[in-house]
């Protein structure tokens, strides 16, 4: 039922010219410089399977010691054939990989994450507005502030940088609460604390403040006293959106994964 091949006959592409694979369906090998199988797979489209595989970071790391090639029987494109033959080969060779689960992508910690997130906003004029603390049924939260002007005014550059993190391999996971008038809210939270960011929008009347504090390692400017109070007697909305809302005076975000910012800003 199963044809006897010789490995070292088939077509073969070494692992890093992967691109150059046919469009075929094929059941594949992966071989070492001495033609031993590490694993054995199945495609209906060998070059589609190939473009985002989940083994190919680790063969990669293994392709530095061994230079492993991609080798493949072309067969009918027919599911149910596949399986069967995939199952085949992998009883015949018994490959490594084939019997060990594939190694878990490294994942950034919340706190290095919103450590150079917070930088990317420090430079789009994201400030701090203050923080609310703790009570009996809530944790420590932190509002930051972005600009309101024109039309949209930084919701577009903020969500962007947010979004970003969900994106990429990390433990920092933003989510967007609510949107008024085209402008986002969003809202995560690392090592217990919260951290919120909202449009400056009704438009703070925001003094010239040029007092920076850190959060997270990342220096920030913040509203101080008595700018503070002040905006908040012009502004009582603030209280009613940030209910506990004070003055900010000091980094609340324990460290976890970093001793110091020397350490962060090495990483």
């Amino acid at each position: 039922m199963y044809p006897e091949i010789n490995l070292s006959s088939l077509p073969s592409v070494s692992l890093l010219n992967k691109d150059k694979l046919p469009h075929c369906s094929a059941i594949y090998f992966l071989l070492d410089c001495e033609n031993r199988v590490l694993y054995v797979g199945k495609a209906r489209n060998l070059c589609a399977r190939w473009k985002d595989h989940h083994r190919f970071e680790q063969l990669k790391k293994l392709n530095r010691k061994s230079n492993i090639k991609i080798s493949w029987l072309v067969s009918k494109n027919d599911q149910e054939l596949l399986d069967q033959t995939e199952r085949y080969f992998i009883d015949l060779y018994q490959p490594l990989l084939n019997q060990t689960p594939v190694p878990a992508k490294k994942i950034i910690p919340a706190e290095i994450a919103l450590n150079k997130t917070l930088i990317r906003l420090s430079k789009s004029n994201v400030i701090i507005l203050g923080i609310a603390s703790s009570d009996n049924s809530s944790q420590p939260t932190v509002y930051l502030k972005y600009p309101v002007y024109g039309r949209r005014g930084l919701s577009g550059t903020v969500s962007s940088i947010l979004k970003s993190d969900n994106k990429r391999a990390t433990c920092l996971r933003w989510k967007k609460y609510a949107t008024r008038k085209k402008f986002n809210f969003w809202k995560t939270s690392c090592n217990g604390i919260f951290i919120d960011v909202s449009p400056s929008y009704p438009l703070l009347p925001l003094p010239a403040i040029t007092k920076f504090q850190t959060l997270l390692g990342v220096e920030m400017i913040y509203i101080q006293e008595p700018e503070f109070t002040t905006i908040l007697e012009v502004c009582p909305f603030i209280e009613q959106q940030h209910p506990g809302v004070s003055v900010f005076t000091e980094d609340p975000i324990p460290r976890l994964w970093t001793n110091s910012v020397e350490s962060l800003k090495k990483r």
